[in-house]
C-alpha cells in the first residue's frame, strides 16, 4: 500500500500562498489551469512549509482557482478558490437580497402559524 502525500494550502497573505507537505517534492502553482509561480520548499520538523508569490495580473474578477500539483502528477493534490473583485461585490449583494426576501417569507409563514394556533 502506498502512502498518499497530504498537500495543504495554509493561506493567501499580499500575494503570497503558503502550504505544508509531509513529504519533500517540486511543487507547481497553477491559477486557472496555467502554471504562474515558483514554490519555494524548506523542511521544518517532520514535513515541509512552501510558498509561491502569486502574480497579481493571475488574479482577477470574480472567482479564480488555484491548484497545487507535484511536478510530473497531473493529480490536484490541493485547491484554492478565490472569489474577489468589483463582480464579487455585485454578486454578494444580489445573495443578500435575496436572503432578506427568504426571511421576509419565513416571518409571514411563523406568523401565519402563530395566529392560527398551530404550532406544527
Amino acid at each position: 500500500m502506498t502512502q498518499s502525500t497530504q498537500i495543504e494550502i495554509v493561506k493567501l497573505s499580499a500575494g503570497t500562498l503558503y502550504g505544508t507537505s509531509d513529504q519533500a517534492q517540486r511543487l507547481v502553482v497553477r491559477v486557472n489551469g496555467a502554471q504562474c509561480a515558483d514554490v519555494q520548499t524548506q523542511a521544518k520538523g517532520a514535513g515541509h512549509i512552501w510558498n509561491a508569490d502569486l502574480p497579481v495580473t493571475a488574479l482577477s474578477d470574480g472567482a479564480t482557482m488555484v491548484t497545487v500539483e507535484i511536478a510530473g502528477d497531473p493529480a490536484v493534490h490541493a485547491r484554492l478558490s478565490i472569489l474577489a473583485g468589483d463582480i464579487l461585490r455585485e454578486d454578494a449583494l444580489s445573495e443578500i437580497a435575496q436572503l432578506r426576501i427568504e426571511v421576509d417569507q419565513l416571518k409571514a409563514v411563523v406568523r401565519r402559524m402563530g395566529r392560527s394556533g398551530s404550532g406544527t
